[in-house]
């Protein structure tokens, strides 16, 4: 038994980092960190590009608008402030469903202006609720007189789904989702304005404006943000207190075994 002392010693140390740091534990918990903490890295930095829309928004919202004729398609800044002169072509329109607003489903009206240069622009003229009965469509006729409006460019976000846009009929055209590079397509891309019209809440000819700049407050980000971070801290702790436990475990049972082997 004593000669064998020395020999149990080399197998089992009172500590060592391999055995209180299990590998594939470790690897995971390192793993699970990284990830958490990109995460909230990446709450972060959306955060920040919501705050600065937010803020390019309303300091576009503080301008005056400009004839859409002297602006370059080639620039054309994000939520420019425009005003435009002509009329509104009676048909074809556009309703595009699944839209909500205070709690009400419905559609955004989307029609086509026809500025006196010629030149065709879509415009939102705002929500319309739905009926109560899915196959009755709302009346959105527009009168094709001179008027000029007042709204703001914007760029339709990409929808995760696609549907099937058609040549568009006479009369009103349903579409579930804006998918506004398919629609320009189906308008033929080279006669129709490269952004979309939000009106103004002022403007004629209109339904309910009260336009959503960001899908989610950028507060809600930071929320996020500090979960994971929260949640990478507490994991840190719990592996921390679990490697404790774990030293003081097999420390104590060396110990026993170096002490029977003697």
């Amino acid at each position: 038994m004593l000669r064998s002392a020395p020999v149990f010693r080399c197998l089992f140390p009172t500590m060592s980092s391999r055995s209180v740091l299990p590998l594939i534990p470790t690897l995971v918990v390192a793993a699970l960190m990284i990830a958490m903490i990109n995460l909230g890295l990446w709450q972060l930095r959306r955060y920040d590009e919501k705050v600065q829309i937010q803020q390019q928004y309303d300091q576009r919202a503080a301008e005056a608008p400009q004839a859409l004729a002297t602006l370059d398609k080639q620039a054309l800044p994000l939520f420019q402030r425009v005003a435009l002169q002509g009329h509104f072509q009676a048909t074809p329109q556009w309703l595009i469903g699944n839209q909500i607003q205070h709690q009400r489903i419905g559609f955004f009206v989307l029609s086509v202006f026809v500025l006196d240069d010629g030149q065709r622009v879509m415009v939102n003229r705002g929500f319309v609720a739905g009926a109560s009965d899915p196959n009755v469509q709302p009346d959105i006729t527009v009168a094709e007189i001179p008027l000029t409006i007042s709204g703001h460019l914007y760029h339709p976000s990409q929808p995760w789904r696609s549907p099937p846009v058609l040549p568009p009929q006479a009369g009103v055209n349903v579409l579930p989702v804006l998918d506004w590079a398919l629609l320009r397509d189906s308008l033929g891309e080279e006669h129709i304005f490269p952004l979309l019209v939000r009106m103004d809440a002022d403007a004629p000819q209109g339904y309910a404006r009260e336009w959503q700049i960001i899908a989610s407050i950028p507060e809600k980000h930071r929320a996020y943000a500090v979960q994971w971070f929260a949640m990478t801290f507490a994991l840190l702790a719990l592996y921390g207190l679990f490697l404790i436990k774990r030293y003081k475990t097999l420390n104590s049972t060396a110990t026993e075994l170096n002490e029977s082997a003697s």
